[in-house]
């Protein structure tokens, strides 16, 4: 307070940021001269208060599409790992694909080693993993 006092500042009000039935933030108002806001600044400071919630709900909305986005293509592109490494091992030790996969699967949990781990260095090729994979379905 007597920073504030120190700056000039004689008043100050707060208005609640809601979204629905949720305060998400307030909207500080800092003035110079003391006294109570006037009816016409009550209903401006409002109105900046919704733009700014609105503000708010579109950034989350935005993050929230952006994070599903990322899931979405970890998950595609995982997908594609798994099939390009039962392809693999289907032509090199002729598998079927399901059975690829449960090669795959049990080789990453024998080798305490992430699934996606193995998928994609399993479909980049990697001679020497494959082979140990190939010699474990024995």
């Amino acid at each position: 307070m007597a920073e504030a006092t120190a700056a000039g500042l004689q008043s100050a009000w707060a208005l609640p940021l809601r979204l629905r039935d949720t305060t998400i933030g307030s909207l500080n108002l800092l003035r110079a001269a003391p006294g109570i806001l006037t009816d016409d600044d009550l209903v401006a400071a409002q109105a900046l208060a919704d733009v700014a919630t609105n503000g708010l709900r579109q950034q989350r909305a935005a993050e929230d599409a952006r994070f599903l986005s990322d899931q979405l293509q970890t998950a595609l592109d995982s997908r594609v790992a798994i099939e390009q490494a039962k392809g693999v091992l289907a032509e090199r030790a002729n598998l079927s694909m399901g059975d690829g996969f449960d090669a795959l699967r049990e080789y990453a949990r024998n080798s305490n080693l992430r699934l996606t781990d193995v998928e994609r260095t399993v479909a980049n090729r990697d001679v020497e993993l494959v082979d140990r994979i190939i010699a474990n379905t024995d």
